[in-house]
Formats: C-alpha cells, sequence, structure tokens
C-alpha cells in the first residue's frame, strides 16, 4: 500500500478553538495514524493554555488592590453611611472572592462597623450585624463586633438599645460574657452621668438580673468594677450597696462558703469606713482564723482610705495580695485629684515600676490634668 496519499499537509489546530475536541471529530479525512496524535497534541495545548490563563490571573489580580487596598475602600464607603454608597459595599463584598482573590473576613466587616459606628446611626449598625451571614463571604458576627458597639454605645445610641442588642446577639448563638456586662454596666454609668448625676446602684439591676437569668456563673467582676467607680466619686455607701445588690441577685444560688465570704467583706467594708485601714487590718486576723483567705475582693474593702503609693504597698504586703489593674488605676486617679504635677507623674511612674499600665481613664485624667499650665501658658 502507498504511504504517500496517507501522508497530508502538517496539522494545523485553529487559535481560535485550540482544545475543542469537536475540530478533531470534523476532520474525519485525516488518517487514524494521525488522528492519536492531534488529540494528544490538542490535550497538551489545553492544559498549557490554562496553565498560562492561571498565571496571568494570578499576576492580573496582583496588579488589582490588595486587602488594604480594599479595606481601605470599604472603610470611605461605610463612613458615608449613604445608601447608594451601602450598596457599593454589597458588590465590593460579592467581588472580593471572584475578582480579587480575598474572601471577606472577620476583620474586613470589624473595618466596616468601625466605620458605620463613626457616621452611622444604631440602626445601620444593628441591621449590618443582624444580615451579616446574608452578605457575601457568609461570615458570621463574632462577639467582638458586638462588643465594638457596646464599646462605642454611650457616643451614639440609647441603653436602652443596648440592652436589646445583647439580647438578640444571645438569640444568634453569641453568648454574652462578663465582659459583654462590664460594657454594659460602663455605658450605664456614662449615659447617667450625662444628666449631671452618679448612678444609683438600683440602675444597674437590671444588668445583674439578666447575667443571673442566662446562667452567667456568679463572678464579682461587674460588681467590682462599678464598687471602685464608685469609691473613686467618694460614693462609699453607694459602693457597699452595688456589691451587696449583685450579691443578692445570685444569693439563691452561692454555696455556704461564698455566702460566708461576702459577709465578712461587708464586715471588713464598714470597719475601713469607721476606724481607717488600721482597723480593718485588725480583723484581719480573725477572718484568717476562721478560714478565710485574702484576695483582690479583700484588699478592694480598703481602698476607700487607702490615698497614697506607699499605704496601698503597705496593705498589700499584709494581706499577700497584688492589686489589680482598677485599685492602681484609681490610686492614680486619686492622687491626680488632689497632688502636683510631680506627685502625679511619680504615682504613674511609681506603678509602672509594679508592671501594671494604669487604665486609659485614669492615664486620660493624668494627661488632661498635666496638660492645663501648657493651655494657660
Amino acid at each position: 500500500m502507498d504511504t504517500t496519499s496517507q501522508v497530508s499537509t502538517p496539522i494545523r489546530v485553529p487559535h481560535e478553538c485550540p482544545f475543542e475536541l469537536g475540530f478533531l471529530e470534523s476532520a474525519l479525512h485525516i488518517p487514524n495514524v494521525y488522528r492519536n496524535q492531534l488529540i494528544c497534541v490538542s490535550i497538551a495545548n489545553s492544559i498549557l493554555l490554562q496553565l498560562f490563563t492561571t498565571r496571568q490571573l494570578k499576576q492580573a489580580r496582583q496588579n488589582l488592590l490588595n486587602k488594604n487596598d480594599i479595606e481601605t475602600m470599604l472603610e470611605a464607603l461605610a463612613l458615608s453611611a449613604l445608601p447608594e454608597d451601602l450598596s457599593r459595599i454589597e458588590q465590593i463584598l460579592s467581588d472580593m472572592t471572584i475578582v480579587y482573590d480575598v474572601p471577606p473576613s472577620s476583620e474586613t466587616h470589624t473595618v466596616i462597623i468601625r466605620a458605620l459606628i463613626h457616621k452611622g446611626t444604631f440602626q445601620s449598625v444593628k441591621l449590618w450585624l443582624e444580615h451579616m451571614p446574608k452578605k457575601p463571604g457568609g461570615v458570621e458576627p463574632t462577639i467582638g463586633h458586638y462588643h465594638l458597639v457596646l464599646e462605642a454605645g454611650p457616643r451614639f445610641c440609647t441603653f436602652k438599645n443596648m440592652m436589646q442588642l445583647v439580647r438578640e446577639m444571645r438569640q444568634r448563638g453569641c453568648e454574652p460574657t462578663n465582659d459583654t456586662f462590664k460594657l454594659l454596666a460602663q455605658a450605664r454609668w456614662l449615659t447617667t452621668t450625662r444628666v449631671s448625676r452618679i448612678p444609683l446602684p438600683s440602675d444597674f439591676t437590671p444588668i445583674f438580673r439578666h447575667m443571673q437569668e442566662i446562667g452567667l456563673p456568679y463572678n464579682t467582676t461587674v460588681a467590682d468594677m462599678l464598687h471602685v467607680m464608685y469609691l473613686d466619686k467618694q460614693r462609699f455607701r453607694y459602693a457597699e450597696e452595688i456589691v451587696v445588690l449583685y450579691n443578692d441577685s445570685y444569693s439563691d444560688l452561692l454555696p455556704p462558703g461564698l455566702l460566708w465570704e461576702n459577709e465578712w467583706l461587708l464586715r471588713l467594708s464598714a470597719a475601713v469606713k469607721e476606724g481607717g485601714v488600721a482597723t480593718g487590718l485588725k480583723l484581719i486576723s480573725q477572718y484568717r482564723e476562721e478560714g478565710g483567705k485574702p484576695s483582690v475582693r479583700t484588699l478592694g474593702v480598703f481602698m476607700q482610705r487607702i490615698t497614697r503609693f506607699e499605704h496601698l504597698c503597705s496593705v498589700r504586703d499584709q494581706l499577700g495580695i497584688a492589686p489589680s489593674q482598677e485599685q492602681w488605676s484609681m490610686l492614680l486617679s486619686k492622687c491626680v485629684k488632689r497632688g502636683t504635677i510631680s506627685e502625679m507623674l511619680e504615682c504613674y511612674n511609681e506603678i509602672r515600676n509594679e508592671g501594671v499600665m494604669p487604665t486609659a481613664s485614669a492615664i486620660s485624667r493624668l494627661i488632661q490634668f498635666t496638660s492645663r499650665p501648657l493651655r494657660s501658658a
């Protein structure tokens, strides 16, 4: 058989369809000996083209906006809070995976929520949290997102709004913690002091009741924080009452040991209030003999009479308990109220030498006071 009749001109695969086998099927005049070769060449071309396209796509994405650029753009749109700009945010979130290969994350929504808080209304922030799972990327709100709103709450919403937000976060499977209720209590304090009055202990009853209702274990973190805040304002009676109020809300759930401890703390507080630190310390030996173990809460009852760094260090050494950040900060605040600039700075440096950074609130007071001469100069 003359094989020369089987040899045809070199096969050229059209560029417009380099890997469509339909082209091969239509080339019936090509002998079988070449058809298998052509199929292999076509498949190889297809793989090479796909690899080339992937490299091109990666390079193109790299030439587009990066994650920081995208978040800057989202922040700018959220700061406007206009309906059309919120719609643009939705489109960008949708494009992040397809175009930029950067799926929306929890951090992406943090940028948006922070901007909405700065410019928007409580309703716009609330709706964003509510609809987050339905938005591109399907990101669920985290407790960090809710805390971001609660921390800023007093600036742009009512306390009632914040209480409702805590209820809703739990309904969506995000369980509140003691830190959640600390933020709520701080908000209650701030929204009340706006009307030029110190909040009553009873103002915090709804918070304590809600903590108990949702099954949050007994933890004096919130009450201790409020106790320090009342002492800082020289409201000693309120400081005692807030602790009693919190303990009463859990009284049916507390074991005998904790009930005994709470009674002793009230006894120590009364002794310190009437006779000073020395009187309170005299009771500590009896407290220990009966099985008591000093804690930060024990040290807290002495804070109403402690005004100097060396006094706090002395009580600390006798109790064998390190003061908390709040207690050191309370000492600094007292120093700011009564002392000279040199005394304030000395107190601050001594606290820092203890390895403690005072709270932002205490540092803010220090800065405000020390900058007064500069403003008047």
